[in-house]
């Protein structure tokens, strides 16, 4: 798992440089008590990794929830389980184009089709 983990950050940091790729800063909004802080890439070709560190395993009973936003309309950009380091990660996120902000919410076990809490962690993406 580590080592996944590892070669998706790699991947991730890899696109940060590549032409045409966008990047998110993502840090705690202070509307929470949650820590935890990473980044969004997204490749000119649509590929989409979410990297967060420091992160407290979610609430009993709920996840982590990404979320792509574009003219405040959130997509799910999916679930983010969190190992033994605090790292959560995921990869091919489904990215939105055009999307404005990376944010992260606190939803019930199994995710929510719309954020059901205001975002702990946000980010706004840039071109590279």
């Amino acid at each position: 798992e580590a080592g996944r983990r590892d070669a998706i950050v790699s991947e991730a940091i890899a696109t940060f440089s590549q032409p045409g790729s966008s990047v998110a800063v993502i840090r705690p909004s202070g509307t929470g008590t949650t820590s935890g802080s990473g980044f969004a890439a997204v490749s000119a070709g649509g590929k989409a990794y979410l990297v967060m560190v420091g992160l407290p395993e979610a609430p009993s009973g709920m996840t982590y929830q990404a979320w792509f936003i574009r003219d405040n309309q959130p997509t799910s950009a999916g679930l983010m389980t969190v190992d033994q380091d605090g790292y959560a990660v995921i990869t091919n996120a489904s990215p939105v184009a055009g999307a404005q902000v990376v944010a992260l919410t606190v939803e019930p076990a199994g995710g929510s089709a719309q954020p059901t809490s205001d975002p702990f962690a946000l980010g706004e993406v840039r071109p590279t």
